[in-house]
């Protein structure tokens, strides 16, 4: 059975908003730009990549300048603060990291965002009705379009929450109105947001039982003298009859806005992983890098690892790594080790224990591109690099350096200050994170990903040692 291709619809004034809000703007980069509506914007974006993992995507901005609604309504929106140039001067970079997605964007003058995002639900039920589809957004204004198989994501608490909404859950949030009779609900209430003046004296309870008793605004003013509404109500619907019809109308979104979408566009095929951790590193979303989903990226032809052989350009990519398994091979890299004033190494164990579990092997490195292995059945191995390892005049580097120290120690070899463990530096540098293991680290500042341990020693009963 083929897998149902799923759809995303990305509100992006509203997602760049509710970012700016949800994060603080002193969230800035090293040279001082602040990032905290991108980094918002690009977290959100991950999580709905990742959990939907999207067929279609595509994402609807508003356009500078006045729309339709100001045009019926000069006060529409009057009342909204126009947000710090620090906000705006982000969008080009948000659209950045579209565009590193490869995700197409739409816009039209004299609509909303809103408007776009209804014309293309409308355009999918009729192109393709078996397309499920999100829109992801902070607007609940958008909640009006949830039907069958159109849902909305909307962000809960801060950015990190991401709440879905289908019909039922529409129900529950406006005690029993449908998607449908949210713009009535509008046209009543009213929405101080948008400035949209409603009914006068008319709140979310009396708007909701009236709703739930006559369906519709056009149905509560057909019964206005029924004995279901009281005399303050019917005198308050008839005073601001035009001012609840104009609400109405306006909290209307539009499903017939010709801005050339063709559905076929928004195939996502996936994304360049370099061009994804280039931009990252740029923006120093260091945090972000190990949220990629590298599922979705485009594979490419001939990498290093999608070959069953090792080719040529990966045997001379590996051509600075040694295995010192000979006494000649011992003599030579100790000679070399001595002269180090500073190098880095790790172990091999048998297991996770550094004191119970036993050495196999120890890596040392202190040149880019050149390592050593010297595994424990090298004849001397132990007794060779111990003078260096315990010299205090030699800085040595590690991750999780307690962890290598101990098994040392357990070996025989008690490891000489000064020493620097990169894991704690990085937890200095960046206490909010949980990344900071060396497979997170050497993806996030290096874009290096690092070759599970199962593609070397394989997983379960075929599963075999590191030694």
């Amino acid at each position: 059975m083929p897998k149902k291709e799923k759809f995303i619809v990305i509100d992006g004034n509203a997602l760049v908003h509710r970012a700016w809000h949800a994060l603080p703007p002193t969230l800035a980069t090293k040279k001082g730009e602040i990032v905290n509506a991108v980094y918002g914007f690009t977290s959100i974006l991950l999580k709905v990549l990742k959990d939907v993992k999207p067929t279609h995507v595509v994402v609807a901005f508003d356009v500078k300048g006045k729309t339709f609604r100001h045009e019926e309504y000069v006060e529409y929106k009057a009342t909204r603060v126009k947000k710090p140039n620090e906000l705006y001067a982000q969008i080009p970079r948000i659209r950045e990291v579209i565009e590193a997605f490869g995700i197409p964007t739409y816009g039209e003058k004299g609509f909303e965002a809103d408007d776009l995002i209804g014309t293309i639900v409308e355009h999918k039920t009729v192109d393709r009705p078996d397309l499920d589809t999100y829109i992801v957004t902070g607007d609940m204004d958008t909640l009006q379009l949830v039907d069958g198989n159109t849902k909305v994501m909307a962000p809960g608490k801060g950015i990190s929450e991401m709440i879905t909404y289908d019909i039922a859950k529409v129900k529950d949030k406006y005690s029993g109105l449908t998607p449908e009779q949210l713009i009535d609900y509008k046209g009543l209430r009213g929405d101080p947001s948008d400035n949209l003046p409603g009914v006068t004296g008319f709140g979310d309870k009396t708007a909701t039982t009236l709703l739930n008793e006559f369906k519709t605004l056009e149905g509560i003013y057909k019964n206005i003298d029924s004995e279901k509404i009281s005399e303050r109500q019917r005198k308050l619907l008839q005073e601001h009859k035009k001012d609840a019809e104009l609400s109405k109308k306006l909290a209307y979104i539009r499903r017939d806005v010709d801005f050339g979408f063709v559905l076929a566009d928004c195939r996502f095929t996936g994304f360049d992983m370099d061009e994804i951790i280039a931009l990252f590193q740029d923006l120093e979303f260091k945090s972000l890098m190990y949220r990629i989903p590298k599922e979705l990226a485009r594979e490419k032809q001939g990498g290093l690892f999608d070959q069953t052989e090792e080719s040529p350009e990966a045997r001379e990519t590996n051509s600075g790594y040694k295995l010192i398994a000979t006494k000649k091979e011992l003599d030579d890299f100790v000679a070399e080790l001595k002269n180090q004033k500073i190098f880095a190494f790790d172990t091999e164990t048998t297991g996770l224990n550094p004191i119970r579990d036993k050495l196999i092997g120890m890596s040392f490195s202190w040149k880019d591109g050149e390592g050593y292995y010297l595994p424990v059945t090298t004849p001397g191995a132990v007794a060779a690099v111990k003078p260096i390892l315990e010299n205090n005049q030699v800085e040595k580097i590690a991750h999780n350096l307690k962890f290598d120290w101990l098994v040392m120690r357990t070996s025989g070899v008690e490891v000489a200050t000064p020493t620097f463990d990169t894991m704690l530096a990085s937890y200095l540098i960046n206490p909010g994170s949980r990344q900071h293991s060396l497979d997170a680290l050497a993806f996030s500042e290096f874009g290096h990903q690092m070759i599970p341990i199962s593609e070397l020693i394989g997983k379960g009963k075929s599963q075999i040692s590191i030694a």
